[in-house]
């Protein structure tokens, strides 16, 4: 990245060259998470001049904004971020709808974030007041919290919002009414965290090779939907379910094709809810359907055209099916296999003129009441897998949500 300061004139024939340290004036290339940090202060009329190189064609979301500049949450949209220990990151999410729940997950990669949401004030906080070799943490201006170790999670229920808010001054009436969310998240410890807000029953979107922390929730599910994706039909029955999709695009596909995988694994944890929870060694079985389809990019194709009944599958609209029980992972692998092509769930984006997408519905089938706890996981050969890293208490070293003094020994992994 090229920065020009007020007054600079900009050569438009020099461009950032990745290989002509001359041409730029910052990197990411050593930096895994591929994220700049720019020191202020700035001039007024500061331009910033970005390339983007890769060693192979791809496909990619660019972001910019300032440091203390709320961040826009798109809804079912990951993205990718990092919060220093005793800070809080700041986001926003327009509300545009008031007849669903609302869910926000983070999904740690590294530390532990925690989460923190109001309705009424745009700067919910956390902070740590230290004393000795303990510390404690003091947080303000939230309606609703989440401070589970790794992995957290908030849903906000349209019908009685307030419900699991500590805030003794949240009004429900007016929540959604408002229009707005304001998210913060705090990082307990230096943490590299994915962050999504979905409507309950939305499909969220899966980013190759970043694991994506779900959780099932009570949804309608049927065979016929009409165009807003309401059931129709006297068939509709309640389920714990929850959504994602995931997109190949010919820039993932490359030359020889290429191989997908979808893993599942569920958390039996005790902090999860232990061994009882839907997927788990005592808590019955969890179900994947996969349905396969083709975006409408406005050319023709041999394979069917995404419709609403794709975007939720089930087990008598799906191409693939998988149980996940017993605690154990679970795999779907498909496979290009050009000896034997239409094998299911197989799908060539540059065949067949658009984006291939996987819409997957994970549903727990054997009680209706029982939240399922899981990871999901969308993998190709061409993405570069993200290992979370999941610390072990020692001594001797700050790591305890209860201030108490024990050491964090990490075992993980960094590509």
């Amino acid at each position: 990245m090229k920065e020009l300061k007020d007054g600079a004139q900009w050569n438009r024939n020099s461009l950032p060259k990745q290989d002509d340290a001359s041409s730029y004036d910052y990197t990411s290339a050593r930096n895994s998470n591929g994220d700049l940090l720019v020191s202020g202060p700035h001039d007024s009329a500061t331009t910033f001049i970005i390339g983007v190189y890769a060693s192979t064609s791809m496909s990619y979301n660019i972001m910019g904004t300032f440091f203390q500049t709320p961040i826009i949450l798109i809804e079912g949209t990951p993205q990718r971020h990092y919060v220093s220990e005793g800070q809080t990151e700041q986001y926003i999410f327009n509300v545009d709808r008031s007849d669903r729940d609302i869910m926000v997950t983070t999904t740690a990669i590294t530390g532990d974030p925690d989460i923190l949401i109001s309705y009424n004030n745009n700067q919910p906080y956390c902070r740590q007041d230290s004393a000795g070799n303990s510390f404690t943490t003091h947080c303000g201006n939230y309606t609703w919290k989440a401070n589970n170790y790794h992995d957290d999670q908030i849903v906000i229920n349209h019908l009685d919002p307030c419900s699991g808010s500590s805030d003794e001054n949240c009004v429900g009436d007016d929540i959604f009414a408002q229009g707005v969310f304001y998210i913060g998240t705090y990082g307990f410890e230096n943490s590299e965290f994915s962050i999504v807000v979905n409507y309950v029953g939305g499909v969220t979107t899966l980013v190759g090779g970043q694991p994506q922390t779900g959780e099932t929730a009570a949804s309608t599910v049927c065979k016929r939907r009409d165009s807003q994706g309401f059931c129709v039909g006297d068939d509709a029955h309640d389920a714990q379910v929850a959504y994602f999709d995931y997109r190949l695009g010919s820039d993932d596909w490359g030359r020889a094709g290429t191989h997908v995988s979808f893993g599942v694994t569920p958390k039996c944890s005790e902090e999860d809810g232990g061994y009882t929870n839907p997927g788990c060694e005592d808590g019955g079985k969890l179900t994947v359907f996969i349905k396969v389809c083709v975006e409408d990019e406005g050319q023709e194709s041999e394979a069917g055209i995404c419709t609403v009944q794709d975007m939720y599958p089930t087990e008598d609209n799906c191409d693939l099916m998988e149980v996940v029980e017993g605690g154990e992972r679970s795999t779907v692998f498909i496979a290009n296999d050009p000896a034997h092509p239409g094998l299911p769930g197989t799908c060539n984006p540059i065949k067949l003129g658009g984006k291939c997408v996987y819409y997957i519905a994970v549903e727990g089938i054997e009680d209706i009441y029982d939240v399922a706890k899981f990871d999901i996981v969308a993998q190709t050969p061409s993405n570069i897998g993200v290992i979370p890293c999941r610390p072990s208490p020692g001594e001797g070293k700050r790591g305890a949500k209860d201030g108490m003094s024990v050491a964090t020994t990490v075992y993980c992994v960094t590509v």
